[in-house]
């Protein structure tokens, strides 16, 4: 009898401590490593859209049961960017989502080994959403700043409060407010793929994304559609960029913490050993609505993403030709350029509006 009492008590503290792990016990702390944690309440991000309620929560399964396993990631589920660490990248929300719902069924019987072979064959070459990083990027100081420091000068420079920054990885991240008045990716992709600005703007389109050019991506998805109205898979090599609206997320107070995450400011113990783990996720009902099918959502914002290494190697090319002039002046004249020019070294989560590059690109014509 007490044998059978011992049992089933085991049984019952299992599956407590099971429910309470699978619910977020832990509020989703994305240090703890113990994933999503407890859905908030709200509408669903641009990526979730991307996903039914019950793909999403297998999309999620996925990337924790991949990240316990050894995998490395921590999930920004508001920027709508997924870090890993082994190799070093970045990879849109938005890429990879639109990918795990391509596989279908069989992404849903085994989320963890989707997951694995999509960050495999995502992550094997850049593309638009997804930028390699360079580990060891800043050993020592530049210009009296380490690592910590020269990622948070370049994140005022770009964005003041507007950006996040693992200094570990060499990651920015600079959270762009989505175009006003539907003059996002969606709505201005036919005025950027015709080589002109949307109306009124004033400014030159986009023409290249992540060195894609945007005619190439469009001409990509509108012959998926004609084929038969369903985007190719996004793991494949000439995946086109995805078009969805980057996840909700706001202007942050910008700032330095050493030890820890700190929204807004630099993350500088988010490194495997430091802290990586699966952030939090609103769960949502997946439905056949008009933002579902394009995963964006009005208003949204934009994420642009910065290799922190290809930065430091066009401003140490700048101060060798000016030795007197100040960093924050080298960094304000350096960085959009490199932005402007859309090449390796930058990416964002969903091609960029013009409203959007000009949040980042200033008044500068010349670049814009």
């Amino acid at each position: 009898m007490l044998i059978a009492v011992a049992v089933l008590a085991a049984a019952v503290v299992g599956a407590v401590a099971w429910w309470l792990r699978r619910n977020g016990a832990s509020d989703g702390d994305p240090a703890s490593g113990e994933g999503p944690g407890t859905p908030e309440p709200g509408p669903r991000r641009g990526w979730e859209l991307l996903l039914t309620s019950e793909a999403e929560a297998a999309f999620m399964e996925g990337l924790r049961a991949y990240h316990e396993a050894g995998g490395a990631l921590r999930v920004g589920a508001e920027q709508g960017v997924l870090s890993t660490y082994e190799p070093p990248r970045l990879i849109s929300l938005h890429l990879l989502a639109d990918a795990f719902a391509a596989r279908g069924d069989a992404a849903l019987h085994d989320p963890q080994g989707t997951v694995e072979t999509l960050l495999e064959r995502l992550a094997a070459a850049e593309r638009p959403g997804v930028l390699h990083l360079r580990a060891g990027w800043l050993e020592g100081e530049v210009d009296g700043m380490d690592a910590v420091r020269f990622a948070a000068a370049v994140g005022e420079a770009v964005r003041p409060g507007g950006w996040t920054a693992d200094a570990r990885l060499g990651a920015l991240q600079i959270t762009v407010p989505g175009d006003e008045a539907g003059a996002s990716t969606g709505d201005a992709g036919e005025d950027a793929t015709a080589g002109e600005a949307g109306p009124g703007s004033g400014d030159r389109a986009l023409t290249h994304v992540n060195g894609t050019p945007i005619k190439q991506l469009a001409a990509t998805k509108a012959a998926a559609t004609k084929a038969g109205g369903k985007a190719p898979d996004a793991s494949a090599p000439d995946a086109s960029a995805p078009d969805a609206s980057a996840p909700d997320g706001g202007v942050q107070d910008g700032g330095v913490q050493d030890g820890g995450v700190q929204d807004g400011g630099v993350q500088d113990a988010s490194a495997p050993d430091g802290g990586a783990g699966v952030g939090d996720a609103k769960a949502g009902e997946g439905g056949a609505t008009e933002e579902s099918v394009t995963g964006r959502s009005v208003h949204e914002a934009n994420t642009l993403m910065l290799d922190l290494a290809r930065v430091l190697d066009l401003y140490q090319e700048a101060r060798a030709q000016r030795p007197d002039a100040e960093a924050q002046t080298l960094l304000r004249e350096t960085v959009p350029r490199l932005i402007a020019s859309s090449g390796p070294g930058v990416t964002w989560t969903r091609p960029p509006g013009p409203g959007e590059l000009r949040t980042v690109l200033g008044s500068t014509p010349e670049l814009r």
